[in-house]
């Protein structure tokens, strides 16, 4: 780190990625649990709770720089949800993908940068990036009456 600026980013990368990752795989448990089982038997699903770890990685990688920890949250849990629909979206079309990386990684990289889109920061954008102006996500837009 060759600036107060750079470890500021590098500690916010690492805390909103570490949070999306597991609202992302507690999102995608509990909902697995809730509305997975079709034969009326719920079980905690291992598989959906590690894709869903995978998958909240994956909807914050674009934006841990310019979003706030609590939004990250936010993030990792519409992950999880993500996840299970593209998944179950795989299994009716009868679609093969034995480890669900279709859902993991393409429909949370779209997420992902959607989400960016939502919820980049004025501030954390001009941190990690050198400069106020520009785009910022749309919740910051509308709280701003631009």
């Amino acid at each position: 780190m060759d600036s107060t600026n750079a470890a500021n980013v590098a500690g916010l990368c690492t805390v909103t990625t570490t949070i999306s990752a597991s609202a992302g795989a507690c999102s995608a448990l509990f909902l697995r649990y809730f509305f997975g089982s079709t034969d009326g038997i719920k079980f905690f699903d291992l598989t959906a709770a590690m894709n869903g770890a995978l998958s909240g990685l994956v909807g914050i990688t674009a934006g841990c720089s310019v979003i706030y920890p609590s939004v990250s949250l936010v993030v990792g849990i519409i992950s999880g949800a993500v996840y299970l629909g593209a998944s179950n979206l795989l299994i009716k079309f009868k679609i093969d993908d034995v480890v669900d990386a279709v859902p993991v990684h393409m429909a949370n990289g779209i997420w992902g940068c959607m989400a960016v889109g939502l919820f980049a920061a004025p501030d954390l954008v001009a941190e990690a990036y050198g400069r106020d102006t520009g785009p910022v996500g749309w919740m910051y837009e509308w709280g701003r009456s631009r």
